[in-house]
């Protein structure tokens, strides 16, 4: 197989379609996996987010604050680089 074939646009709209379909088809036709897949696919983005909010939360909520001049650095976020 060919570089040239990996990017042609009329493969990737074709695989475009057929994921549609074979996700409309899941989706309707089998309602319990469509729900599994919908978990699963989420986990992706729920998990690293609660993780970040988990993270930012106590220095969001007893920050320390170092005033440099004009710039106000919060010491606990980002390592110590967050400034506003």
């Amino acid at each position: 197989m060919s570089a040239n074939a990996v990017d042609d646009p009329g493969r990737r709209s074709t695989r475009s379609r057929h994921a549609l379909i074979i996700g409309a088809l899941v989706v309707r036709k089998f309602p319990k996996i469509g729900k599994i897949l919908d978990f699963w696919g989420m986990l992706g983005i729920a998990i690293p987010g609660t993780v970040l909010g988990l993270g930012f939360a106590p220095g969001l909520l007893q920050p320390h604050v170092a005033v440099l001049g004009r710039n106000r650095f919060c010491l606990t976020l980002a390592g110590g680089f967050a400034v506003w």
